[in-house]
Formats: structure tokens, sequence, C-alpha cells
């Protein structure tokens, strides 16, 4: 099932001072390229992605972890490597920090990202209140090296 989506037209919350131009035809064209290339890369990336979830279900569908393959692209082979990956990184526990620092250091915090705590309380408080995440799997492709 298609998920629709609604779009909403962009206004403008104050008029903007414009002054009159006259664009060169360099302008012009490189202005359209650059629309046309974006609007090529969206319906890429849109493509892609949707590609990439259909590997990932195929690949779980399968029991297959790690593929080793090679696809010919203009006349050259790339061998190419496919592996279910789930990342991990790290995330602060707010809660735990809530309880480490004053509530005037915390409010400070407010996006509570490593950056800000470190920041605003120090590296030895971020340490304290580091967690492990993990990441949503999804497989990665890319040239074999």
């Amino acid at each position: 099932m298609k998920k629709e989506t609604a779009t909403q037209p962009r206004t403008r919350k104050r008029q903007l001072d414009v002054l009159e131009t006259k664009p060169t035809d360099a302008m012009k064209e490189i202005a359209q390229m650059v629309y046309t290339l974006n609007k090529q890369f969206n319906a890429a990336k849109l493509k892609h992605d949707k590609l990439r979830k259909e590997l990932h279900a195929k690949m779980k569908e399968h029991g297959v972890t790690h593929l080793d393959l090679s696809v010919v692209l203009e006349g050259i082979t790339i061998p190419l490597v496919a592996d279910l990956v789930t990342p991990m990184g790290q995330a602060v526990d707010s809660r735990k920090l809530q309880t480490l620092v004053p509530m005037d250091k915390f409010l400070e915090m407010a996006t509570v990202s490593q950056k800000a705590v470190t920041d605003v309380v120090g590296g030895a408080i971020l340490n304290q209140v580091l967690v492990s995440v993990t990441g949503t799997e999804a497989v990665n492709v890319k040239a074999a090296s």
C-alpha cells in the first residue's frame, strides 16, 4: 500500500526585498541544470531507497547476511559486496544525566546531545551517561576492495 503524503504550499511570513536582477544566459543555464539534476537526484534517491529495502527483505527471507557478486556497468566488471549491518552507536541516558547534574545545567542541554553534555558539564559526566544504542538493520552495498 502506497503511503499518501500531503504537500502544503510554502508561504513567506514577511515580504522579501527583491532587487531587479538581470540574470545572464550562463546563470539561467546553471540554475536550470541545478533544478533538473535535483529532480533527477530526488527520483533516483526514492528508487534507491525502495530497492535497498527490497534487497534487505530478500536477504532476510533467504537467511543471507553476506553476498559477493560482480556486475558489468558500461563494459567494466565491478565486484560488489552486500552485507546486512546493524549500526551501533552511543546515546546519552537523559534520566541518568538528570540525576548527576544540577537542574539549571540539565536544562541548558535541551537537545541532550553528546556535544551539549560535553560543552555544559564536561566529558567526565558524558562518559557516565553514554549508553549503547542499536540502529535499524539495513543492507550496505559497495564496491569490493
